[in-house]
């Protein structure tokens, strides 16, 4: 969300901004619903061969996970705020493996 919002951004155009980065796009991220009154937005990553951690798991591997709690973390932030954040710092730490 790198642009500014003068108004709110609805699901379709979220959506058109993921599908339009090489990276977001490859990662499949999918809105899945967004309300702006409740400041809350639904965002799926599909599981998919290329994403696990190791072949046949079905386990995702972190970095997908890591850029998804980047990508979806900017755009909560940026509902609140107006526009885009640039990522100052997060920290993951991995509890379990995220499967399917």
């Amino acid at each position: 969300m790198t642009e500014q919002a003068d108004s709110k951004l609805s699901v379709t155009e979220i959506q058109a901004i993921f599908d339009r980065s090489p990276f977001i796009g490859w990662l499949g991220l999918k809105v899945v619903s967004l309300d702006h009154e409740r400041r809350e937005i639904k965002v799926r990553m599909g599981m998919r061969p290329e994403l696990e951690r190791r072949p046949g798991t079905r386990q995702f591997h972190g970095g997908p996970i890591a850029a998804f709690i980047d990508v979806v973390g900017d755009f909560a932030i940026g509902m609140l705020v107006g526009g885009g954040v640039p990522t100052m710092n997060f920290r993951t730490d991995y509890l379990r493996p995220a499967i399917g």
